[in-house]
């Protein structure tokens, strides 16, 4: 009988503890959004920051990121993290990308990060092993390691004259009652709204 009154407080412990699915899910959520540079340090020499001012990452909460230069993917990237370990850490493979015309498919990431707000900074290095992982946030001459701080990008919200260009109101040939190539139009122009007010026109 003592034995069972002991495991009881036991089974409550473990089924309190969460699941590190759940752990490891919800902190790749964290990581879901556009991410800009805003200071690099690369083999402890500091980058102008010219260097990386059209650069963004745009993350998704699967694990995956996509890196742009302006409006070209030039990067794809898989990336799995451990939130239990101090400091964090990341594990991430390109899946696609080239430096030079050198590709870089399958080249290995090893770093560490934290987060602070929407601020994230990270310390890795690039086609090392396990053992290469930076332990701490900062990039000595030599190491080969990269220092970051990236800030999450507010997605801009588009106003009524934005929306007004975007779908304009109805063309000139359907208010001289053409309604079959004012439908064409709209719907080729995606603008549901005066589509559906063509077909219900007399």
């Amino acid at each position: 009988m003592r034995t069972h009154m002991l495991l009881v407080p036991l089974l409550a412990c473990l089924m309190a503890a969460d699941d590190p699915k759940d752990v490891t899910k919800t902190e790749l959520k964290k990581f879901e959004g556009i991410w800009r540079l805003t200071a690099q340090t690369r083999d402890g020499q500091k980058v102008a920051a010219e260097a990386f001012e059209k650069v963004r990452n745009v993350y998704s909460a699967d694990g995956r990121f996509s890196t742009w230069v302006g409006e070209k993917v030039v990067q794809r990237t898989s990336f799995t993290v451990d939130p239990t370990k101090k400091p964090k850490t990341f594990d991430a493979t390109i899946a696609d990308g080239e430096v030079k015309g050198k590709s870089l498919k399958g080249t290995k990431i090893f770093g560490i990060y934290e987060f602070d707000g929407d601020t994230r900074k990270i310390c890795y290095i690039v086609g090392g092993t396990e053992k290469d992982r930076p332990t701490e946030f900062v990039s000595k001459p030599g190491s080969g390691h990269y220092l970051e701080v990236q800030r999450r990008a507010k997605e801009r919200r588009r106003d009524s004259r934005q929306r007004s260009r975007q779908f304009p109101g109805p063309p000139m040939h359907w208010r001289r009652g053409r309604r079959s190539a004012a439908i064409l139009h709209a719907a080729a122009n995606g603008c549901v709204r005066w589509a559906r007010h063509a077909c219900l026109a007399g």
